[in-house]
């Protein structure tokens, strides 16, 4: 008899972002919201097993192009990841990829503002 589970075909999905924009001369702290943000269950061959929970998330500009890759990415369950964008990214409006730790990945358009000013 085997027990196992299927590779998932689908990836996360991302919802929005809280807050949706940020002033670019500070870090600012963001929760990716959404759901299926699952972690990878790694099975050791000598026995056991951990679970990764490493997720990647970018911001993206029109094109997909990487801008800036968002530091302190924190797995918090699998509706919520939260991350830090950094300071010094140039004011617009930006994606935000988010990918697994199987490699499945997501793009929000549009999900993320930089502002030239606190205001």
């Amino acid at each position: 008899m085997q027990v196992g589970c299927a590779p998932r075909e689908e990836g996360p999905i991302v919802s929005h972002l809280v807050p949706t924009k940020g002033f670019n001369g500070e870090d600012t702290k963001v929760s990716i919201v959404g759901r299926d943000f699952f972690p990878q269950v790694v099975v050791l061959a000598r026995g056991g097993a951990h679970t990764n929970d490493l997720f990647e998330v970018v911001l993206v500009d029109a094109g997909g192009g990487v801008v800036a890759p968002l530091s302190a990415v924190d797995w918090i369950d699998t509706e919520r990841i939260d991350a830090i964008v950094p300071m010094g990214v140039q004011p617009g409006q930006y994606g935000v990829r988010v990918r697994d730790p199987a490699g499945l990945e997501v793009l929000r358009e549009r999900a993320f503002t930089v502002t030239p000013t606190k205001a």
